[in-house]
């Protein structure tokens, strides 16, 4: 092998595995990251639900809602 040859060989494995390592740092600071996301109540897993509400009561409201924001839409604007 000639080394010309050898040394272009060379620096393309030392970037290979340069760029291995980056992406392995990459994927542990992405998964760090995620887990303070959890852990301080960012991560929309971490959110507390309303537990004193009933399903149905919700539901009701959410018509509720619905129903005057549609009501709205329909009157006139006036300039």
């Amino acid at each position: 092998m000639s080394d010309e040859r050898h040394r272009r060989l060379q620096r393309f494995r030392r970037h290979t595995w340069l760029l291995i390592a980056m992406c392995l740092l990459a994927r542990g600071a992405d998964a760090g990251l995620e887990q303070i996301g959890k852990s301080d109540g960012t991560h929309p897993a971490s959110v507390p639900q309303s537990g004193g509400e009933c399903s149905i009561d919700r539901e009701k409201s959410d018509a509720t809602a619905l129903e005057a924001s549609s009501t709205r839409s329909r009157e006139p604007i006036h300039i």
